[in-house]
């Protein structure tokens, strides 16, 4: 964690025959900037996001982002260890579409608020990845990273799961093994 606030953040990843399911609890005293669209630049307020390889032999993953207000930004990463490129979906419609709704531990109704924090139910359907991955079964291994970026005053904390990532949440190298299991 770099930043000065030592919030806690809860996260369980579940998997399904057609797809993921994510919860993240997040204490936070203030929710920060603006309500976006999907496909918005989440991570400029108050944002969790998932990070999923299928394949560790490749630079390619996916990112999604979640927002305190149930936006949604899903990206698939092309990462050449030196730059990151992040593509949408095309379709992304019926099937294909993430199930995202958010909640904050007290009421809101303003952009930056005194609260006791937020949490994210995520179902992410198979059907989003095709043509990229094949879903996992049991003992399937994927590797992954669960980030968090909270913009309260005095300053930004920037949180990684994967400990060895540190605030780099694109250094996929150091993600950590998710096991279908």
């Amino acid at each position: 964690m770099a930043g000065p606030n030592a919030y806690s953040t809860i996260f369980k990843l579940l998997y399904s025959e057609t797809g993921i399911y994510f919860l993240a609890i997040c204490e936070d005293r203030a929710l920060t900037g603006a309500i976006l669209p999907d496909f918005g630049d989440l991570y400029r307020s108050d944002v969790v996001e998932l990070f999923l390889q299928p394949d560790e032999k490749t630079g390619l993953y996916f990112e999604i982002e979640f927002s305190p207000w149930g936006s949604t930004l899903p990206l698939l990463v092309v990462n050449n260890g030196v730059a990151f490129y992040g593509w949408l979906p095309f379709h992304y419609e019926g099937s294909r579409l993430i199930v995202c709704k958010a909640s904050q531990l007290e009421s809101l109704d303003t952009f930056e608020i005194d609260c006791g924090g937020w949490i994210v139910e995520v179902f992410i359907p198979y059907a989003l990845f095709e043509g990229v991955c094949i879903p996992p079964t049991l003992g399937t291994i994927w590797r992954g990273n669960l980030c968090r970026i909270d913009y309260d005053v005095p300053g930004t904390t920037r949180w990684s799961w994967a400990s060895k990532c540190g605030v780099e949440f694109h250094d996929y190298i150091h993600y950590e093994p998710l096991n279908f299991g």
